[in-house]
């Protein structure tokens, strides 16, 4: 490999560094949206909808939030 591969390689490592920063803050960010929402009233289906993922999405984000696996109770 000559040096410019290695730069290259380099370049591309650290990009793809950032990718994941990038879509692990955007996560975290969809997880604590969703979360004040449900937390203020929101039916898991219009939290759904408005966040354009699934009601089991909704479920499973706010049980990581929990930290436990009962899932909610929504009525």
């Amino acid at each position: 490999m000559t040096l410019d591969y290695l730069k290259s390689l380099a370049v591309a490592a650290a990009q793809l560094e950032s990718a994941e920063f990038s879509r692990d803050q955007a996560a975290t960010q969809l997880q604590l949206t969703v979360l004040e929402a449900i937390n203020s009233g929101g039916s898991v289906t219009a939290v759904a909808e408005a966040a354009a993922i699934s009601p089991q999405t909704v479920f499973t984000l706010c049980d990581q939030a929990d930290g436990n696996s009962n899932g909610l109770l929504v009525i």
